[in-house]
């Protein structure tokens, strides 16, 4: 017997413009519709002085550029995103997103 097994795949925008014009207004990571553990995953925001922002353990949930409620300002901000695969083996990514208003 063969078993053919599904790999991940995720894509992280680079920047996001949330602007309510229904395109790109919120940053979230998009995954493959298969090999990912969904009861596995925090996503979180953070400024450039560390302070969180957002987090989230929803696959299904990304961030609209707010914080309380309030816009926050154009810029650079910190990403991490932790998640398993169908396997069980973690991964984290760090990185950034522009935020262009």
């Amino acid at each position: 017997m063969v078993e053919v097994k599904g790999t991940y795949n995720v894509w992280i925008p680079s920047s996001f413009t949330p602007n309510f014009d229904k395109l790109d207004d919120v940053f979230i990571p998009v995954f493959s519709p298969f090999g990912i553990d969904t009861k596995y995953y925090e996503f979180t925001i953070f400024n450039r002085w560390g302070a969180l922002l957002f987090n989230t353990n929803n696959i299904n949930v990304g961030w609209d550029g707010t914080f309380k409620g309030e816009p926050v300002i154009e810029g650079v901000y910190v990403f991490t995103l932790k998640f398993k695969d169908a396997d069980g083996m973690s991964y984290t990514k760090i990185g950034h997103v522009t935020l262009l208003r």
